[in-house]
């Protein structure tokens, strides 16, 4: 009896353990089955898979390039005076021009007391030390050029009419490269990070490449990596050709490849002509021109410049105008602009199109710009523009105030914010500080209808923007649309990447949608697309769109900027939080983003 009576126990023992262990193993396979049904999809529902077109940085092509790194730009000066110049040679020419390393001249002219307009070049030991561009006594420009012990150039200055420094240029030990920057400290070189020269057997550049920090080539804000020269009489230059890394020709994001100059006995340019990679004359996107044919005055100032076309007859640019008709007061100053359409006759241009008339001060700065149709009559300057501008200047010549009357002189808005005056304040080094708004009474005012009425910057050392802050009409921290302050991030070439909207609170914040928006850019540091992201940095439904464009009037997460083969913004094209494509806009009757 205790025999079975053990035996059974024994057996309820193993009983139990096989139910725990057939239990364990159901509990497992259910876990397992519930995390796989949280990994797929719920019934009925689809993943979207993103449009083909839809950008990323990949399609892009610039992530090895546009870096987030902080490169080594180079030196700067901010403050600079002109060293005694008493002991020099000196040397009147009628056109002179900044080279890569040099300024070169057409040949000297007889010192002449009439009022015209000359270069005068300095010279100590047979080296050249100052430039200046003048008409009469007036000084519109100076260049300055330090120079080491055994004569090679350390840094090349060029000072404005005010005698400010606007920009310099810094050049290596052996003078093979350079890095340029303005007063300001932002870069200004178009696109490179320095520039790399190479010199014929008389020691002129013949070729100059496009460089990365990194000292790798790369392509300019024109699409191009090297330019080649070809230089005639005097060292001028009378030829440009675009080429490639491997050195082979393209055509720059202009669509022109090689740019071919006439020169007059003083050495200014008369006729400038574009041709492709084949060799057939084109059209250059700058300007809408197969050629221009530029005609001097005899007080050395360009009177007239017309846009001509492939057989060289006088055609409209991009703007509509086929001849732009240039006046000057007594002291050379520019004091007027008459824009003329083709005529009746193929290949005139005589009919009036628009005339923009100046007022400037002792120095030729603008003081105010009138614009006028046709007839001569007051016109608005563009759409939703106003007809008249008047300027206030610093010291420096900086505006400080724009204000804006319509074509019954009454004060009128500016074509964003719509406000009769804006004022704006600078840094020493000529940094914008601020943005004001203000009305016809000179109270504050709200920029359009967005909740603020003034911006506040603060920039790094290469004058980026690094915070934007938004102020209120009564003086008081205000906000955009709710956003107060606004963060920016750059990448190696100062193109902005990322903004990131913040509340007055600090935390990001939403602005119709919006709290976070990044920025694509091609090959050529052209607008590739913008993609935008809610709080939570997830694709945002965004319901708005940004002054002085145009937007497809419903939500969109992303738009992408498409190009004509010559680089010509066609068409700018939206996309959804899913990446699906929403709506197409065709640039040439919209205002789009790209141009």
């Amino acid at each position: 009896m205790l025999a079975l009576l053990a035996s059974g126990c024994s057996r309820c023992s193993e009983d139990r353990k096989a139910k725990k262990t057939a239990a364990a193993k159901a509990d497992k396979k259910a876990s397992a089955k519930a995390t796989a049904a949280k990994k797929k999809p719920a019934p009925n529902v689809v993943e979207k898979v993103p449009h083909p077109d839809f950008p990323t940085a990949a399609m892009a092509r610039t992530d090895d390039i546009f870096l987030l790194e902080e490169p080594d730009r180079g030196p700067l000066v901010t403050q600079f005076s002109l060293p005694a110049t008493g002991a020099l040679q000196w040397t009147t020419h009628g056109w002179c021009e900044l080279d890569y390393d040099d300024v070169i001249c057409g040949a000297a002219i007889p010192d002449d007391e009439r009022v015209r307009a000359h270069w005068r070049i300095g010279r100590r030991a047979e080296r050249l030390l100052i430039a200046t561009r003048r008409f009469g006594p007036r000084v519109d420009e100076t260049i300055y050029f330090d120079r080491a012990a055994n004569g090679q150039v350390i840094r090349i200055m060029v000072l404005n009419r005010y005698e400010s420094l606007y920009k310099a240029r810094y050049f290596d030990a052996g003078g093979e490269r350079y890095t340029s920057r303005k007063a300001t400290g932002a870069n200004a070189l178009g696109g490179c990070g320095q520039m790399q020269l190479e010199r014929d057997k008389e020691g002129k550049v013949q070729a100059v490449t496009c460089l990365q920090w990194s000292g790798a080539p790369m392509v300019d804000a024109n699409g191009v990596t090297i330019t080649r020269l070809t230089r005639g009489e005097h060292g001028l230059i009378r030829k440009r050709e675009r080429l490639d890394r491997d050195r082979k020709p393209v055509d720059g994001h202009d669509g022109v490849h090689r740019l071919v100059y006439e020169r007059d006995p003083q050495g200014r340019v008369v006729r400038r002509r574009a041709f492709d990679k084949a060799g057939f004359p084109v059209l250059s996107q700058s300007d809408g021109c197969h050629g221009l044919s530029q005609r001097w005055g005899p007080r050395g100032l360009m009177h007239r410049r017309t846009c001509l076309d492939a057989e060289e007859r006088p055609t409209k640019d991009k703007d509509g105008s086929c001849r732009h008709e240039f006046e000057y007061d007594g002291r050379g100053c520019l004091v007027g602009k008459q824009y003329l359409k083709p005529g009746a006759s193929r290949g005139s241009c005589r009919r009036k199109h628009k005339r923009h008339d100046y007022v400037v001060d002792h120095r030729c700065a603008r003081q105010s710009k009138i614009c006028r149709n046709g007839k001569g009559d007051r016109d608005a300057c563009g759409m939703k523009e106003p007809a008249e501008m008047r300027y206030s200047r610093d010291d420096r010549g900086r505006v400080v105030s724009i204000k804006y009357f319509a074509i019954d002189e009454q004060p009128a808005g500016d074509a964003a914010c719509r406000s009769f005056e804006t004022r704006k304040t600078w840094d020493e080094r000529g940094r914008l500080l601020t943005v004001g708004y203000h009305g016809p009474d000179g109270g504050p005012v709200e920029c359009a209808r967005t909740g603020y009425q003034g911006l506040r910057y603060e920039r790094d050392d290469a004058d980026r923007v690094i915070r934007q802050r938004f102020v209120a009409v009564d003086g008081t921290p205000g906000t955009n649309l709710g956003c107060a302050v606004r963060h920016f991030r750059h990448d190696n070439y100062d193109h902005v990447v990322e903004t990131r909207n913040h509340g007055i609170d600090g935390k990001l914040v939403d602005v119709l949608g919006l709290a976070i928006k990044r920025y694509l850019y091609d090959e050529g540091h052209r607008d590739f697309a913008k993609l935008l992201f809610d709080v939570d940095d997830r694709p945002a439904r965004y319901t708005g769109c940004f002054t002085g464009q145009q937007c497809p009037g419903q939500t969109w997460h992303a738009l992408r900027v498409r190009r004509t083969a010559n680089g010509k913004v066609a068409s700018n094209v939206y996309f959804d939080h899913d990446g699906q494509l929403k709506a197409t806009l065709d640039c040439s009757k919209k205002r789009c983003w790209g141009d």
